[in-house]
């Protein structure tokens, strides 16, 4: 009996061992069940976070695309410009051996004018090769933002602000 009364005990102590690992695996079911739910949440949150970093690359490029043709443009009237002076210098050496002194007069004031106008336009140059520099530096929430500007200076510096 005493054996008996033994055996019980062991046998109820091993239950209750196998009940409390059964508890302390639930527990731990339970802790991985909550860490997955949350690691699902974070996985949701990245990928919301990429689409938004995707959409905001797709604007930055448009922008970019956008900046580069006003460049293009911009570089195309520039040269339009120094072919102007090319022109009226020309004109001027013409007029030079000519005595009408009102016509050297007024082509002087013409080539000072395209002149002031391409240092004008060299200085709008150089501030956009700097920003094109802090450009590349820029994260893209920043380059977004200098985008923006850039293409809105550029437009004012090109004269086509009044199209938009």
């Amino acid at each position: 009996m005493i054996q008996k009364g033994n055996e019980l005990a062991e046998a109820l102590e091993k239950v209750r061992l196998v009940e409390e690992t059964k508890m302390n695996i639930e527990k731990v079911m339970e802790q991985l069940k909550s860490e997955l739910f949350e690691k699902q949440k974070e996985v949701t949150s990245l990928r919301l976070i990429e689409a938004n970093a995707n959409v905001m690359m797709s604007e930055a490029k448009q922008k970019m695309d956008l900046f580069n043709e006003l460049e293009q443009d911009w570089q195309k009237k520039q040269l339009r410009l120094c072919e102007k002076i090319d022109e009226l210098s020309l004109e001027l050496e013409q007029a030079k051996n000519r005595t009408q002194s009102d016509e050297v007069n007024s082509l002087r004031r013409e080539l000072a004018f395209t002149n002031s106008i391409i240092a004008d336009q060299r200085r709008k140059e150089l501030k956009l090769q700097e920003e094109i520099e802090a450009l590349k530096n820029f994260s893209v929430e920043s380059y977004v933002a200098l985008m923006d500007f850039m293409i809105f200076a550029s437009l004012l510096a090109l004269g086509l602000y009044n199209y938009i």
